[in-house]
């Protein structure tokens, strides 16, 4: 594995170009989750279109102000973050990689980059997991969230602020 750092990435807002529209197909089909349903064939092509819209669709019209950004590699988009610093709680609303750059701790870096931003303001972070993903289950408490709330399909975390208390 070669050496990849926080340090190394730049985010970019999602622009809606067909270019970036094609990434974010190939990054959810990609997902654990929706790999299941490529097993089925062409035939599962519409089912994963339409819930990758449905998905878009509801991000957006819960977290209006929220910025939807490319992670990027040398300029080549990597990964998508998703985040909302509207409120006294920011919310961490979605973070994928790609699968060639899972497991270089990249997505953990990320999201401790973003608590430091946080902390910084004095906010708190939430975040839901799919109970599925046990791999980002770990990572969120390994990070410091702290389970609010746990639910057949997903969990609430939440990670306080050092600055909250003050």
């Amino acid at each position: 594995m070669p050496e990849v750092s926080v340090q190394d990435v730049t985010l970019r807002p999602e622009n809606g170009s067909e270019e970036d529209n094609a990434f974010m197909r190939t990054l959810f089909c990609s997902l654990e989750q929706v790999q299941s349903l490529m097993l089925i064939g062409k035939q599962a092509e519409p089912l994963i279109d339409m819930q990758l819209r449905a998905r878009e669709q509801q991000y957006r019209a819960v977290y209006p102000n929220g910025e939807f950004q490319l992670i990027l590699l040398d300029c080549e988009p990597i990964g998508r973050v998703a985040t909302d610093q509207t409120t006294d709680v920011w919310r961490l609303i979605d973070i994928a990689l790609m699968p060639a750059w899972r497991g270089y701790r990249l997505g953990g870096q990320l999201v401790e980059r973003f608590l430091r931003s946080a902390d910084a303001a004095g906010c708190d972070v939430a975040a839901s997991v799919l109970a599925s993903n046990v791999k980002a289950l770990k990572l969120w408490l390994r990070i410091g969230f702290q389970v609010v709330e746990e639910r057949p399909d997903y969990w609430s975390l939440i990670y306080t602020s050092a600055q909250s208390d003050d």
